[in-house]
């Protein structure tokens, strides 16, 4: 089923590859969630990606590569004196948390989940960024249709 959702609109719908309905799996210290098996040729077993917050109550998912280019970006756009932007940086990276791929699933920390209100299913959204890809994930009844009706997350 496919959705129109704000966030999608601040994204670039053209720029989304799909939407993915997902379980997350209990883990030690946190979840995991597989990686659908269309984008698992853009990860490897044993590497490192980043979680963070996102916007609307989600969670970015970087690659290594991808959180290197936002990082040099925040780095320069902060470098002037703007209060405002520098709080919306803060947040962005606060908390972010490096998480290992093992067996095509991506490990998310307990402080992320909750933070972005996510419990027991979630939506992944494909993104392209420039050559490669990231993740979004929110909780599936935690995005509003442009109707603005509240998704079953069934």
């Amino acid at each position: 089923m496919d959705y129109d959702y704000h966030y999608m609109e601040e994204i670039g719908p053209d720029r989304i590859c799909e939407q993915i309905p997902v379980t997350l799996e209990p883990a030690i210290y946190g979840a995991c969630i597989r990686i659908p098996q269309p984008y698992r040729k853009y990860i490897k077993d044993d590497e490192i990606w980043f979680v963070g917050n996102g916007a609307h109550q989600t969670l970015n998912i970087y690659s290594w590569d991808e959180w290197a280019a936002l990082e040099k970006r925040l780095v320069r756009a902060t470098s002037k004196d703007n209060r405002k932007f520098r709080h919306v940086v803060r947040f962005f990276v606060s908390g972010i948390a490096e998480s290992i791929i093992h067996d095509g699933r991506l490990y998310i920390p307990d402080h992320l989940l909750e933070r972005a209100g996510i419990e027991k299913v979630g939506i992944l959204l494909a993104v392209r960024e420039n050559d490669g890809i990231r993740f979004v994930l929110t909780n599936a009844g935690g995005l509003y249709a442009s109707d603005d009706r509240q998704m079953s997350g069934e």
